[in-house]
């Protein structure tokens, strides 16, 4: 790291953070050669592989950052010593091991924190502890969010393929267009807007740079078997994400809509209480139907969403036996669930039929 001495942007979050990750990376690399963490490899030994993995002409590296105990991106800014930092939102995955919201949004704070009075720090404008954790922070701090912020994206407009939207970049405004499916993703656009701004990138380079994305796989990932498009949102989940996934499949398509999805790793003992919560916001969209794959905490979901057709299965095979049996062309499909319930399997047994 001191060798190369590249702009380092730390990022962390929640939700969202590999994207967002991407975003970064694919904004800042309109300015100069930008290396980011490989896929998701976040925490205290592939950090350090990624700051290994730089090379002569890297100028920018957007290394994530994650964690799910107490005091573990503090070791990780140690490690990285950040110039700049992104912190998509505070959320509730890893409260099993944090305890409450408060404890998980402290130890998020450590890296906007952790950077330098010199550097540029960018925070989620809709995020309900932005305002607090910016009066720790000793950088200078712009916001970025949907509908409010410094840099703010606006009249979102989405089809199956993605959403077009107005960059305001506090003024100047472009038109936008992101390939990536779901609002919660335009979020993550203008927060990686907002720093490629911050550390000089044209607002009109960083609209193209956006409309030519592509995500690491498993998120909010396209594929089409058979006529029927699966959203493969595979890769992890806790219940913010969840609703944000549902959300988007409630948005698509003209046909049946239908979520098929797994457990929520890292609960504790709020795991009943969440995975309820996902079912009745399930049920509350009018989806055509909502299915639930493994053991008792996905069931839970199920349990939970009855006011739309809800079926359980044991195994990921048995659920794509039965989607095979009801779907349609033109019916579009959410997979999502944590890392633990390997989601993408039910895809791979649809579509070895």
């Amino acid at each position: 790291r001191q060798h190369h001495n590249p702009l380092i942007i730390g990022l962390t979050g929640s939700n969202g953070k590999t994207s967002t990750k991407d975003l970064a990376a694919i904004v800042m690399a309109r300015k100069c050669q930008t290396r980011a963490t490989f896929a998701n490899l976040n925490n205290h030994i592939r950090l350090p592989l990624t700051l290994l993995s730089l090379r002569e002409g890297d100028q920018c590296c957007v290394a994530e950052m994650g964690m799910n105990h107490p005091g573990e991106i503090k070791v990780l800014t140690d490690i990285a010593d950040p110039d700049a930092a992104i912190l998509t939102n505070v959320g509730m995955a890893h409260i099993e091991y944090m305890g409450t919201q408060d404890a998980i949004a402290w130890e998020k704070a450590t890296l906007p924190a952790q950077v330098k009075r010199s550097g540029v720090v960018v925070l989620n404008a809709n995020d309900k502890y932005t305002a607090l954790i910016a009066r720790h922070c000793q950088a200078s701090v712009s916001t970025a969010g949907v509908g409010c912020g410094d840099v703010s994206a606006s009249n979102l407009r989405a089809d199956t393929t993605g959403t077009t939207f107005t960059l305001d970049f506090s003024g100047e405004k472009v038109e936008t267009r992101l390939p990536i499916l779901g609002e919660h993703m335009v979020g993550n656009a203008a927060l990686a807007a907002c720093m490629g701004w911050r550390q000089g990138v044209a607002p009109a380079d960083i609209a193209d740079a956006l409309n030519q994305a592509k995500l690491t796989g498993g998120r909010v990932e396209p594929k089409v078997v058979n006529g029927i498009q699966f959203i493969d949102d595979s890769y992890n989940a806790n219940p913010d994400s969840m609703i944000a996934g549902l959300r988007t499949l409630s948005t698509l398509g003209k046909a049946r809509r239908v979520a098929v999805l797994g457990r929520m790793g890292e609960l504790g003992a709020i795991a009943e209480a969440e995975h309820r919560r996902v079912g009745e916001f399930a049920g509350s969209l009018k989806l055509d139907a909502v299915f639930s794959v493994g053991g008792s905490e996905a069931a839970w979901i199920t349990e939970a969403s009855q006011a739309v057709p809800s079926e359980h299965f044991p195994d990921h095979a048995a659920c794509a036996t039965r989607l095979r049996e009801w779907l349609g062309e033109g019916d579009v499909v959410l997979l999502k669930g944590s890392r633990s319930a390997r989601m993408e399997q039910v895809l791979t047994h649809f579509s070895a039929s």
